[in-house]
């Protein structure tokens, strides 16, 4: 009987040896990968691309930036501008979403798409309509332009119509709305281009700039009025009440976020440490992982989980308090109005080169109007983890 078990064991490793698939996030895109024969065949396709390798070896690609570039074994075979062909269809689409918000024939005056991740799209959510007040619009469209990003925008918005979903690659934004465009008739407004490099040139000359100024001043306002509070849907409470049954959540429970997609991440070691002290002091312990955490065994004692952005802040909003990341998460996570802990790295783009204390600086979620530093401490990491660690844990809230 062992010998059979064994050979079963083995037939029903060989399909998935032969073919299998995953999706995983690489530089803030989602990527599709179709592996044959164990890796030595491979596909990854994403928005603005496909590759094909043989043992590693890209043998075909498609590269879509300013030109649609088609490489064989890595020599280009087919290059074509792309400018009137995005144009052509961020305008087809406008037309289509507009008739189907203000009916037949109604086109919007206004676009406004907010190019950046989290963090900062927070901050424009906030001030959006006002945005839309200022620039004198009477019939606005605010784009979102990843699928994924959509329970972001409801969180703020709620179900308003204007708010529609027109599939756009985050390179295309960054090659063709590097400034304001105009479609015909149609305003398109893309502040903030490079925000990253802008601020820190800024910074060189004046050393008195962050995030919240910047993007506030990109959309020609004086003031923040007053906190937009963020709002999870029946739906989203009914599945973070259903999520914590799922787990199993009895005791209060503090809420991990180890992974960041801008900044460095901190080694396993350092968040085992924080999750078994607050285990061992009569918290249940919930991490929040896309990826990681999902796949090592270092964790598998916590509760991990990874729901949508409006169903995570939902969950946040009950739990007794929040350790992340000061990444674009952090930034939301830091207006729920529970006691935040908030860790800064180094910039993971080395073109940018932020350290992690100029991070601070640029970033501090204290520079938007609505933070305290009652509610939200920030922390600068160094390589000495355990006293980082020891001041999270020891922290009087």
């Amino acid at each position: 009987m062992p010998v059979i078990n064994n050979v079963t064991q083995k037939m029903m490793k060989f399909p998935s040896y032969i073919f299998n698939k995953r999706k995983y996030k690489k530089d803030n895109d989602i990527i599709f990968e179709r592996r044959f024969f164990g890796g030595i065949l491979k596909t990854q396709k994403r928005i603005a691309g496909f590759k094909l390798k043989l043992m590693g070896i890209p043998i075909f690609s498609c590269k879509d930036r300013e030109y649609r570039t088609i490489k064989l074994f890595g020599i280009p075979i087919f290059v074509k501008e792309r400018r009137s062909q995005f144009n052509k269809y961020l305008f087809d689409q406008i037309i289509e979403k507009s008739q189907k918000v203000y009916g037949k024939h109604i086109v919007a005056d206004d676009v406004f798409i907010i190019r950046h991740n989290i963090g900062e799209t927070i901050l424009y959510l906030c001030e959006l309509l006002e945005w839309a007040k200022r620039k004198n619009s009477e019939r606005p469209l605010f784009i979102v332009w990843r699928e994924r990003d959509i329970p972001l925008f409801k969180l703020f918005l709620g179900d308003d119509n204007r708010v529609v979903f027109i599939e756009i690659a985050q390179s295309d934004i960054n090659c063709f709305l590097r400034q304001d465009l105009m479609l015909e008739s149609i305003r398109i407004h893309a502040p903030t281009f490079q925000i990253a490099e802008s601020m820190k040139a800024k910074y060189i000359s004046t050393q008195n700039i962050n995030f919240a100024d910047h993007i506030l001043q990109s959309m020609h306002l004086e003031e923040w009025t007053n906190r937009r509070d963020p709002t999870p849907s029946a739906r989203a409470l009914n599945e973070a009440e259903s999520l914590l049954q799922i787990l199993h959540i009895k005791k209060p429970f503090v809420l991990l976020c180890p992974e960041a997609v801008s900044i460095k991440s901190l080694p396993d070691e350092f968040w085992l440490r924080i999750a078994e002290s607050l285990t061992s002091s009569g918290y249940d312990v919930i991490i929040n992982s896309y990826y990681e955490a999902n796949n090592n065994s270092k964790f598998k004692t916590y509760h991990i989980c990874c729901p949508d952005i409006d169903v995570l802040y939902a969950l946040a909003c009950k739990s007794k308090r929040i350790i992340s990341m000061a990444s674009g998460l952090g930034v939301l996570l830091s207006i729920c109005d529970v006691p935040a802990d908030l860790v800064y790295t180094d910039l993971k783009n080395k073109h940018i080169g932020y350290s992690a204390d100029f991070c601070r600086q640029i970033y501090s979620v204290h520079s938007m109007p609505w933070n305290s530093t009652k509610v939200v401490m920030e922390h600068v990491a160094t390589k000495n983890y355990d006293d980082l660690a020891k001041k999270i844990l020891t922290r009087n809230i």
